[in-house]
């Protein structure tokens, strides 16, 4: 008896000792044709979390004067248990190109909205903009344009905007990077932001937005941040350089952190070796206190996904690079689809045993979606386990949303397949 107490002990123990694995369990899949964005908006006004998250898909046609769609579900938390079922409903068609679909703080315009950028390279589909449409109405009323819609504005394509006062006036402006690129010629790309008119709806939508260009060069993806220094705190914007091949960082030295005195805007490069740079984002990777930078590049081969530690000053330290994982590449080089990876999120799941967040990662053109796990709890160690969740062959897997729909304290992943036109939707369990 003694000795089989002593061998069931050894063995609890073991497995008390052992760090569980993070891994997302497959809920199902429904339709959503070209599924290429996905996000999450919530609405805190239910009572029931099941009931405060909408899933927002934006999906592009590369066909010529085809029609793009930004679909909605909602309430998803009540449709985890039988996903097949789920049928998006339509926000608009009017949209060229959507990409990032986000919600829009209910305190900016006390109604319920989302946020559409818009436009892209891809020969009759360049119309860009960025528009927001009132979900709060069945069916959702919009588009109601920021940019100028049928001027100089539309010659961009957008990505990704933030609303950020940027002119200390109390109202938030939209922050954005937005590219141009012919098919002959190189590249442009600017940072700019649109200056909210501080009017109530729809008066603040009878005219598009002042725009105010802060520099050239930024082309698709950036964000927001503020950082410390020795000498103080300063707000910031860091620029993922998908055409400039570049990681940028600006500054203001304004002392109320307003954006409009040029002569107290600054930037520095922070990496131009590793070529085109996809996506940043911001999160404490090692779980030492401090901000790191977590990077992802696309190319047809040899793609790799990085992290950036923030020196003491920002302005005139090093950032030292590591590289998590490296020789991604794209199943084909063909125009559209030639390009791994996509974008990377840092995640603290709360189901994990370990204290550094998990990584979610989109392979885009390589066809598949990734977890990343640390090996070590170590500040100093950047070994990283690398697994693929979600397998699609050929297919392109696009931007990746999270959020714990239901409740339970699991996080839900809502993965997009471009070609197949689904979206996957996981739970995050441990093993």
């Amino acid at each position: 008896m003694a000795g089989k107490f002593g061998t069931f002990l050894f063995l609890t123990l073991l497995a008390l000792g052992a760090e569980a694995k993070v891994t997302p369990k497959l809920l199902g899949h429904f339709r959503a044709p070209h599924a290429a964005f996905v996000g999450i908006s919530r609405n805190k006004h239910h009572s029931d979390v099941k009931d405060q998250y909408s899933l927002m898909v934006a999906g592009f046609n590369a066909i010529p004067f085809s029609s793009d769609f930004v679909y909605q579900v909602q309430k998803v938390g009540r449709h985890l248990s039988d996903v097949s079922s789920i049928h998006p409903t339509v926000v608009t068609s009017k949209i060229t190109w959507p990409n990032e679909v986000d919600s829009v703080s209910e305190s900016i315009f006390h109604k319920e909205m989302i946020s559409v950028a818009g436009g892209f390279l891809v020969p009759m589909k360049t119309h860009g903009s960025i528009a927001l449409y009132d979900t709060s109405s069945n069916p959702p009323k919009g588009p109601y344009y920021i940019t100028n819609n049928h001027g100089a504005d539309s010659s961009w394509f957008y990505h990704r905007i933030a609303w950020k006062d940027m002119d200390g006036d109390g109202d938030l402006d939209v922050l954005t990077a937005r590219a141009q690129k012919p098919i002959l010629g190189g590249a442009k790309g600017q940072l700019l932001w649109f200056e909210n008119p501080g009017k109530q709806m729809p008066a603040q939508f009878a005219n598009p937005w002042t725009s105010h260009i802060i520099a050239s060069g930024p082309d698709v993806y950036f964000r927001a941040v503020t950082l410390s220094t020795p000498s103080g705190d300063f707000d910031a914007i860091i620029t993922a350089g998908f055409f400039s091949e570049r990681i940028d960082i600006f500054w203001t030295t304004e002392p109320s952190k307003k954006w409009t005195v040029s002569s107290q805007l600054h930037f520095r490069t922070i990496e131009k070796r590793i070529g085109a740079v996809f996506d940043v984002e911001l999160a404490d990777m090692n779980n030492d206190g401090k901000k790191d930078l977590l990077v992802t590049t696309n190319k047809q081969s040899n793609a790799a996904i990085y992290v950036y530690e923030f020196p003491d000053d920002f302005r005139t330290g090093t950032f030292k690079q590591h590289i998590l994982a490296s020789g991604f590449h794209a199943r084909f080089n063909l125009f559209g689809r030639s390009g791994a990876l996509g974008s990377a999120y840092a995640i603290h799941e709360p189901i994990s045993s370990k204290k550094r967040p998990i990584i979610i990662m989109s392979g885009d053109d390589d066809g598949n979606a990734y977890i990343l796990e640390s090996e070590s709890e170590s500040h100093t160690n950047w070994k990283y386990t690398t697994t693929a969740f979600l397998g699609t062959g050929s297919d392109t897997v696009g931007e990746i949303a999270y959020a714990d729909v239901d409740g339970d304290g699991h996080t839900e992943l809502f993965v997009p397949d471009y070609n197949k036109g689904l979206v996957y939707i996981y739970s995050l369990t441990s093993t």
